[in-house]
């Protein structure tokens, strides 16, 4: 090999072990001891199996696919590793979030201690509010039968206009 790729081919790995390494520090942190109240939509629940051709859309039900569609934006998926991505989402206060499961192992998620038990591969739309002063530091705690993540995951509620501050 010549000198000039066995550079190029270094300097290709040191700048990907960076993306990873900043990657892995972005996790967010939250101490917040104050309550939020979490409520779950029937709509929301489900379990991903196989893909419909044509997905129905009937008052209370939404697919998967629906649903992420509908949440773009205000979505998290938690991975194997009960990693959230993304790691941070603002919000409103009342705005409805989708939790998705992307791994193959139930996990529960913690919030100000409300848990959420989401199945593998499965997902639930929750609306977020607090009595608290906003904007207000919302952490997501992971866990499951593998790994418990402290912080998973940070919502930033803030107040919409017609709330006031």
């Amino acid at each position: 090999m010549k000198k000039d790729t066995i550079i190029w081919v270094v300097v290709a790995v040191l700048v990907v072990l960076g993306i990873w390494i900043v990657s892995r520090s972005d996790e967010p942190t939250s101490n917040n001891d104050s309550q939020v109240v979490l409520s779950s939509t029937p709509v929301s629940t489900g379990v991903i199996a196989k893909p419909k051709a044509t997905p129905k859309v009937s008052g209370e039900t939404m697919t998967y696919t629906q649903a992420v569609v509908a949440y773009q934006g205000k979505r998290i998926q938690f991975n194997e590793s009960c990693q959230g991505n993304p790691g941070q989402v603002a919000l409103k206060k009342g705005d409805k979030i989708m939790l998705d499961n992307r791994s193959s192992m139930q996990i529960s998620l913690a919030m100000d201690g409300r848990e959420n038990i989401i199945p593998a591969y499965g997902w639930k739309i929750v609306t977020v509010t607090t009595a608290n002063a906003l904007p207000y530091n919302l952490g997501i705690h992971c866990t499951s039968s593998r790994d418990s993540v402290g912080n998973a995951a940070l919502i930033n509620l803030q107040a919409s206009m017609s709330q006031g501050l």
